[in-house]
């Protein structure tokens, strides 16, 4: 019951920095700290807190709606690495594409979430989603596809207090993930590994072109 351990794992430690800004201060993802101080534990500790009660309860309602039948398809064991390499992607690209600004920082699961959701969402394409606040059902394909455009111009745009850059790492790490241990997806998958390919792909040299401008 690994999703549940990590449910209540996150909730301990959210509760805590809720009430002492101390926790949080010394569990950020903080570029300054990272580079300067070299604290890499702040890669695993800044996805145990968050920010406020509706950020834990998003993220607490994502992971027990595709966590637990994830877990129950890959075992405990590669779940387990794909919910860390998940959220080490996210906090990669992060301090990649943040490397300059040593004033932000970030916290929050959303980058382990987002790989488990693009797992998911690989093995069964097809499976009906809701985004709230729209009733209709779509499939998890067109989920995947809406959330990397929303999160690539949320990106550009700089939009809303959302981490984008941690969700897009997250979301590219799983999928990586979940390609090397079940690899029969390239065949299988292929249609939709190449739409999700060309997103990635797209903000890759969007990216390199941003950063050439700021050079």
């Amino acid at each position: 019951m690994i999703t549940y351990l990590i449910l209540a794992v996150i909730a301990l430690f959210s509760l805590v920095g809720f009430a002492r800004n101390s926790c949080i201060e010394r569990c950020i993802f903080s570029i300054y700290h990272i580079r300067r101080q070299k604290q890499y534990y702040r890669f695993v500790s800044s996805l145990l807190i968050h920010g406020d009660w509706s950020h834990l309860l998003f993220n607490a309602i994502s992971l027990y709606s595709f966590g637990e039948a994830l877990e129950a398809s890959l075992g405990a064991k590669l779940y387990l690495l794909l919910f860390f390499v998940s959220s080490f992607g996210g906090d990669l690209l992060t301090l990649l594409y943040r490397w300059r600004q040593e004033s932000y920082s970030s916290l929050g699961a959303s980058g382990a979430i987002s790989g488990v959701v693009f797992a998911s969402i690989l093995l069964s394409p097809h499976s009906s989603m809701i985004i709230f606040p729209l009733p209709i059902p779509i499939p998890g394909w067109v989920f995947a596809i809406l959330f990397l455009a929303i999160s690539m111009f949320g990106l550009q745009n700089n939009s809303g207090n959302i981490s984008h850059e941690a969700h897009l790492g997250g979301a590219l790490a799983g999928m990586v993930t979940i390609l090397l241990f079940e690899p029969s997806l390239f065949a299988n998958r292929l249609w939709l590994i190449s739409i999700l390919g060309v997103f990635f792909l797209t903000f890759t040299l969007w990216s390199l072109k941003r950063n050439r401008r700021k050079n």
